[in-house]
């Protein structure tokens, strides 16, 4: 006599498949990792969907099925570049069997939660940050913002990475599945302090500016607190790590020319940032605004003081003479002046800073608890179709 098989959460979920889309590989690789790999580990079949960058010649998540796509312009405003992307993503879902749509970013959130109305397919949707476009104010960005709010409608859940997001994004929160999430989380295991740390132990001061090469980011400001601060002081060092942008290539060409000054070092961009962190005494982000900036959290992580801007994105992980200092955004003296008092701290005030910032980021950001709020999310869709099903 045959005896039947009781079917496990695993076997469950060995028949559903989770299509992960962003509008990068890297982004996938350095925000999206852990989730992936609990996904995996939870029998889920996963598809990562994402333009072709740099970095797809890299062999990674080989337990994944990847689709590269060609139409995602990421900065572009084109209308038809747009209709071609939407079209191509379309046909994506067409092919492959898709039960949940996990996105991220702008383009694969918009474009993304439209396919997922369209075939009838769950969609969790993450506004990372809101980005330049949308909070300039302007025509475009409020008709940018309204097809952002109209695209999402029909997705199960909209997760932002700070409540001002939230804010700014549906002041009326006409959305009931908003949700807030804090950021992408940072694995507090790998990002800890490093104990002989060479330039530490020389009692060489380090500023070090981390994030993308655009004036958003605020490196604009932190090049000329660094000229200024470097002119009283030579032994202060100023290093930078991050990517330029070939739209704002008026950035890259001021930096290699304080870098041809003896005023900055520019390291280049580095795919993982542990090993110049340790080397660091003060991170320096005067960004405009972030979601939850990975940066800061990889700093806070190790114990490191920050210097940041009193914006949405930093000022909920940076409390002002707690963890770090917090200045005003596009204020280049203020900058100046926060990084002059950091050089002035003395080493057991700094180290107080970086051991709270630890327990912060330990008891709210780590990876695992990020991951497991999603894995939440993900086992409410999955559980409401079963229920449903059930009844029918």
């Amino acid at each position: 006599m045959n005896k039947s098989k009781t079917i496990t959460g695993e076997d469950f979920n060995q028949n559903r498949t989770i299509a992960i889309f962003s509008n990068s590989f890297w982004n996938l690789k350095n925000f999206r990792r852990e989730i992936i790999e609990r996904l995996y580990e939870l029998k889920y079949n996963l598809i990562l969907i994402y333009p072709y960058d740099d970095d797809v010649h890299k062999i990674d998540f080989s337990y994944c099925k990847h689709v590269v796509l060609h139409e995602l312009k990421v900065l572009s405003k084109s209308i038809w570049s747009d209709y071609k992307f939407y079209k191509e993503i379309s046909r994506v879902f067409q092919k492959n069997h898709i039960d949940l749509i996990l996105s991220f970013t702008i383009k694969p959130n918009i474009y993304g939660s439209m396919v997922a109305k369209a075939y009838g397919i769950p969609c969790i949707a993450t506004v990372t940050g809101l980005g330049k476009e949308i909070i300039k104010g302007n025509l475009f960005s409020k008709l940018l913002n309204t097809i952002y709010k109209n695209s999402v409608r029909s997705d199960q859940f909209v997760v932002f990475h700070n409540e001002e997001d939230l804010i700014t994004f549906d002041p009326q929160r006409l959305h009931s599945n908003y949700i807030v999430i804090n950021g992408s989380g940072v694995n507090t295991k790998v990002f800890s302090k490093s104990e002989n740390v060479e330039n530490k132990a020389l009692h060489k001061f380090i500023f070090l500016f981390s994030g993308r090469l655009i004036k958003s980011k605020g490196i604009m400001e932190f090049l000329e607190a660094a000229a200024r601060v470097k002119s009283e002081n030579t032994e202060l060092q100023f290093w930078i790590i991050g990517k330029h942008s070939e739209e704002e290539l008026d950035v890259y060409n001021l930096l290699m020319d304080h870098q041809e000054r003896g005023i900055i070092t520019y390291c280049g961009f580095i795919d993982q940032p542990k090993e110049i962190l340790s080397q660091v005494q003060v991170l320096v982000l005067p960004s405009y605004r972030e979601g939850k900036s990975k940066s800061i959290l990889e700093a806070m992580s190790m114990q490191i003081p920050v210097i940041c801007s009193d914006v949405a994105g930093c000022h909920d992980l940076i409390k002002n003479n707690w963890n770090g200092l917090l200045i005003n955004a596009k204020d280049s003296s203020a900058l100046a002046n926060a990084m002059r008092s950091m050089a002035l701290l003395n080493e057991s005030e700094r180290l107080q800073m970086g051991l709270r910032s630890r327990e912060e980021v330990v008891k709210n950001y780590d990876v695992n608890i990020i991951s497991n709020k999603y894995l939440e999310l993900i086992d409410s869709i999955f559980y409401n179709i079963k229920s449903k099903n059930f009844k029918n």
